[in-house]
């Protein structure tokens, strides 16, 4: 996991791809995958701006879901989180895709 701060998603997204492309330019050698015989990785991306009621759980798994997006779309990417997150009254988390 990666935290920035004061970072656009525009910004989040061009470190995620800088991380992306220097692990793929390392050519780490992963001779048990049946997927790649070198090391790759997939990011997800997501963002927020914090309020007293955010929850950083949300924001992890909102990460967490765009890791997943960049895995079932062909690995060795990048994805950005395509919602938005909010908190119900009772507190209690729910990640909802914008309409």
């Amino acid at each position: 996991m990666i935290l920035l701060s004061h970072t656009s998603v525009q910004g989040a997204l061009a470190v995620a791809e800088a991380v992306r492309q220097r692990v793929e330019e390392a050519k780490l050698e992963h001779a048990r995958s049946p997927v790649c015989p070198f090391v790759t990785i997939s990011l997800g991306v997501a963002t927020t701006i914090p309020a007293r009621t955010s929850s950083t759980d949300l924001l992890v798994a909102a990460a967490d879901q765009a890791v997943y997006e960049a895995k079932r779309n062909g690995r060795n990417r990048v994805i950005v989180y395509q919602g938005f997150v909010r908190e119900t009254r009772r507190s209690e988390a729910l990640a909802l895709q914008e309409s």
